[in-house]
């Protein structure tokens, strides 16, 4: 009841808010069941491509809407109350019912969004820093995307990472289709048997392939809410220039101490091991690599076609340039402690 009276109190553009993260809610559960199935396939070949262009069109539709609705769930909350953030929850599970058509499956689409709307809100409200928040973020994408793509097969199979191995399966039918006779034998057996680990090793690549979303959805969903927040009437932490943003030292330590065990878990091949060590890799990686943009940004300034230059490089190319990246940002954070150690000092 005195829900419905504040709300009743509010401007009515404060209600855009909830009704942008009803909409963003409904698309990102429409576009998750994309499917093209029913196509008639006439061939194993033909069945594949249509499998494959829907989890494509999926991805396609679901990466940009996880990168905005967790943000237009805390604008929400911030604008009406908290109590938004629950009737939006409830709104999840109908939504996911409606497409679902079961009650456990809207359960794995409130998973999939509601989590990180919450937990984005009340990171903001409690001053989190922007780097932890997205980092947080990330971690609840990351739970997110896999209580939504994988629970349902482990449930209902045993495997949490049949879809992946299902997709690989449909790519190799339609490549060997496609590759016969044109490349030679050896180089078909090469990607059978790349094809074939990729398969067998699907527990340590799955949640690699869903962090590198929850990483952009998580930074986008966090610029987006600094932007949306023009007349501050949320109280975030503010943001810094680009070029001196960096990570923070219990990050750099905690990721650290993540890579040993990880690191000493594969080694003893216990299982999920190496996936670990994926994680782990990655959890260093990419926030470090932005940092190393940063940097680059801080190093180059006065030179925008330079920093524009490599930054086009480094992204093109970051199976290469992901490793500087990563070093500059390390750089870039030594030098920023010593500059704190400096300032301390001089007081």
């Amino acid at each position: 009841m005195y829900f419905m009276e504040s709300l009743n109190r509010l401007p009515r553009r404060e209600y855009l808010w909830g009704a942008l993260a009803v909409i963003c809610t409904l698309l990102l559960s429409a576009a998750t069941h994309i499917n093209l199935s029913f196509i008639t396939a006439e061939t194993e070949s033909a069945k594949a491509t249509f499998e494959l262009l829907g989890f494509i069109l999926r991805i396609a539709a679901v990466v940009p809407l996880l990168c905005v609705t967790a943000a237009f769930w805390s604008r929400a909350a911030w604008a009406t109350g908290p109590l938004m953030l629950a009737v939006l929850t409830g709104l999840s599970y109908g939504v996911g019912l409606m497409f679902e058509k079961s009650y456990t499956g809207a359960l794995y689409f409130v998973g999939m969004i509601a989590p990180a709307g919450i937990i984005l809100y009340y990171l903001q409200r409690y001053q989190f820093s922007n780097f932890y928040t997205v980092f947080y973020l990330s971690v609840a994408f990351l739970a997110g995307l896999f209580i939504r793509v994988s629970l349902p097969s482990l449930i209902e199979n045993g495997d949490a990472f049949l879809p992946m191995k299902d997709m690989v399966e449909a790519y190799r039918t339609l490549w060997e289709a496609s590759a016969e006779g044109l490349l030679s034998e050896e180089m078909i057996s090469a990607m059978k048997e790349t094809l074939t680990e990729l398969k067998l090793g699907s527990d340590q690549y799955l949640i690699e392939l869903l962090y590198y979303p929850s990483a952009l959805a998580a930074l986008a969903n966090v610029l987006l809410s600094h932007l949306l927040n023009r007349n501050g009437s949320a109280i975030l932490v503010p943001l810094p220039p680009f070029e001196e943003w960096t990570v923070e030292r219990g990050y750099v330590y905690g990721s650290l101490i993540l890579t040993v065990i990880s690191y000493i878990l594969a080694l003893s091949k216990v299982r999920y091991g190496s996936g670990l060590l994926q994680i782990a890799y990655l959890v260093w990686m990419l926030p470090m690599s932005l940092a190393g943009l940063c940097y680059l940004k801080k190093r180059t300034k006065g030179k925008t076609w330079l920093f524009v230059l490599l930054t086009i490089l480094s992204i093109s190319m970051y199976s290469i340039f992901g490793w500087a990246l990563s070093l500059m940002g390390m750089i870039g954070f030594f030098r920023k402690e010593q500059e704190r150690r400096q300032g301390g000092g001089a007081k």
